[in-house]
């Protein structure tokens, strides 16, 4: 179900590049001072760019998480206002008051584009919705922005993103948050309420991190002995692999510290084992951090 309001759709539409007007000859669309080419595919407005997904028409890959109920809230609340679902996925239900935007073009989907400037007019939205993407923007201040730029005055957004979740989504993963990030981004807005949904429980975040780890095991042996360990037995395992890493911390001399730490998974492999023998892959999608060795172009 496409957005109901066509019409008032397209009077909306703005050049991504300039944000100007975007008008209209045939199945094409035109803004002043820009080489942007913008078509009209079946329901979709597609604005095309270099960076747009070859196979943008043909996904094969979607999201297609519910709404939530704040969502539906929203929804309810401008039923007849304009609602923009900024990184919809394939939503499991559509609603004619809600413009779905994304990167590819799904059944529902209103608007393609890629990352950056959303091409719609300033204070014209009278709420957005954007559920599970920021961790997959490559600039949240600026998301976040353009959602400022095009809500109305008194214009209400709902976001929710990952803290405590592995690697996950397409096409790319950035940035987790914490709530002091979410803030930080939000500094513009008046924040009503910031909180831990329902559906972002921590008991989610464990159970996705632990199916993770033993999905990621190499093979079938060390899957069992992880599996055979009960949660105590697990606990008591790694507090007393990180007490003897802190005991090592407290040597006087630096290199010591630094030579031991370095080979301590080594060095405790035996009793490690359950944990240690992952796949490569595992370890990037659950690493506790990253660490980056770089130099300045010459």
């Amino acid at each position: 179900m496409a957005f109901r309001d066509l019409p008032r759709l397209k009077s909306l539409l703005r050049c991504p590049d300039t944000l100007r007007r975007v008008y209209w000859w045939g199945g094409r669309g035109y803004a002043l001072g820009s080489k942007r080419r913008i078509v009209r595919e079946g329901s979709a407005f597609v604005f095309v760019s270099h960076d747009l997904p070859a196979n943008y028409d043909q996904p094969d890959y979607a999201s297609s998480n519910p709404y939530q109920q704040r969502s539906l809230e929203l929804i309810d609340e401008y039923a007849d206002g304009l609602v923009v679902d900024l990184g919809a996925g394939n939503p499991q239900h559509s609603f004619p008051n809600v413009c779905q935007v994304e990167i590819r073009k799904y059944p529902g989907t209103d608007i393609v584009v890629t990352e950056g400037r959303v091409p719609l007019a300033e204070n014209s939205v009278d709420a957005v919705i954007s559920e599970a993407v920021l961790e997959h923007v490559q600039n949240p201040f600026v998301y976040v922005s353009e959602i400022l730029r095009i809500l109305k005055p008194g214009g209400k957004v709902l976001l929710d993103t990952a803290f405590m979740q592995p690697l996950h989504g397409f096409p790319y993963h950035f940035f987790n948050t914490t709530a002091y990030a979410v803030r930080l981004l939000f500094e513009p807005f008046e924040i009503e309420r910031l909180h831990v949904g329902p559906h972002q429980h921590p008991w989610i975040a464990l159970n996705w991190l632990l199916n993770s780890y033993y999905n990621g095991l190499a093979d079938d042996e060390a899957r069992r002995r992880f599996r055979s360990l009960s949660l105590g037995e697990a606990m008591d395992l790694l507090n007393e692999h990180q007490r003897q890493r802190t005991e090592i911390k407290q040597h006087p001399d630096p290199r010591a510290v630094a030579a031991q730490l370095k080979t301590f998974n080594d060095d405790h492999r035996a009793s490690l084992a359950p944990f240690l023998e992952i796949t490569d892959a595992c370890q990037d999608e659950i690493a506790a951090g990253f660490q980056v060795f770089a130099k300045k172009a010459t």
